[in-house]
């Protein structure tokens, strides 16, 4: 069995390591991957954040969503400023909206699915994020 603290350095190096492979390709293809991985950790994050949590210390208990979450932020911020442009900014606030959205219909449509009968009030959807121009 693995010890917590080599869990936690290997996900945390396993989330931050796409984002600065993504640096390092030409600026075509790196738009496209960023939006990509930025979808897809809002997506899984939001799963196992409710599901799967690392005990570093008796005390102290870190949950995959906020892992997911904290990487979610340093490869936004890192597309923000290899990009060099705020539309990047405006594009990421979007795509949040979209996937939250995403996520909801998702966890609502199968929420009969799910043995342990996971609902969707797990993952709040707040009426402001409608009013919010994308």
């Amino acid at each position: 069995m693995e010890s917590p603290i080599v869990l936690y350095i290997s996900q945390v190096i396993l989330f931050s390591a796409f984002p600065f492979l993504f640096g390092t390709v030409r600026s075509v293809f790196r738009a496209n991957l960023f939006y990509v991985y930025l979808a897809i950790v809002l997506t899984v994050g939001g799963f196992i954040g409710q599901v799967w949590a690392v005990h570093l210390t008796e005390t102290i208990r870190i949950s995959g969503g906020n892992i997911a979450y904290a990487a979610f932020m340093m490869a936004a911020i890192l597309f923000v400023v290899l990009e060099d442009d705020l539309a990047v900014a405006r594009n990421v606030m979007g795509l949040v909206i979209v996937v939250n959205l995403f996520n909801y219909q998702l966890f609502n449509s199968t929420a009969f699915f799910w043995p342990t009968r996971i609902s969707s009030t797990h993952f709040p959807l707040h009426r402001w994020c409608f009013l919010v121009p994308a």
